[in-house]
């Protein structure tokens, strides 16, 4: 699970830098080129796309706990 949450960020910061268009096209080149294990996957999954489908959310909570820093 480590490594699922290590490749997680990897991918997130990835498309933060891209912004890509298509997503999940975009992991699925991330996949093909990392070959996380097949049992790493599905969490993996889980992880971008839920930070993804709640990143409004999270950046809230985040600007709300920060100082000096904006999102």
């Amino acid at each position: 699970r480590h490594r699922a949450r290590t490749l997680a960020l990897q991918a997130l910061y990835g498309m933060e830098l891209k912004a890509p268009r298509d997503v999940e096209a975009e992991l699925a080149k991330f996949l093909d080129h990392f070959h996380p294990d097949e049992g790493l996957r599905p969490f993996f999954l889980a992880l971008v796309r839920g930070t993804l489908a709640n990143r409004g959310e999270i950046d809230a909570a985040l600007e709300r706990c920060s100082q000096n820093w904006k999102l």
